[in-house]
């Protein structure tokens, strides 16, 4: 099993899911580490949701380590640095489009798994240029 590498007191970065998927222009929300445990890390907000508190699986799989734990609703996803979750972010936003411009519903991997980031801008760029016969 990998240990988890977060630290108490160290900025993580979080963003609502929307069933099981990112949510369309989800807002990153920066939180802090508050406790480190071997099944759990939990979480609190800063700013104005100070208050709030937040506990993530540790999970190391499917390319998400820390998908929140909720009883009942939607969650959210956890990563460790902003540019990760503005990455997965970003590979929605290509694979929502690529689907709508030229691939149809049934070639369209939601999660965008088998595309990394760097085709699927590849893809984009080149619909986006090019008219599509």
């Amino acid at each position: 099993m990998t240990k988890c590498k977060l630290k108490v007191g160290q900025s993580v970065w979080r963003v609502e899911e929307d069933i099981g998927r990112l949510k369309d222009g989800a807002v990153p929300e920066e939180l802090v580490v508050t406790a480190v445990g071997s099944k759990y890390v939990k979480c609190k907000g800063t700013g104005d949701k100070e208050w709030r508190e937040y506990q993530f699986h540790i999970r190391f799989h499917n390319g998400t380590p820390y998908v929140e734990k909720v009883d009942y609703g939607h969650g959210s996803r956890m990563f460790d640095d902003k540019q990760g979750i503005l990455d997965e972010l970003e590979r929605l936003a290509l694979m929502k489009f690529i689907m709508q411009t030229a691939l149809g519903a049934r070639h369209y991997n939601e999660r965008g798994e088998k595309w990394s980031l760097e085709t699927l801008r590849e893809v984009a760029h080149i619909l986006k240029t090019k008219t599509i016969a």
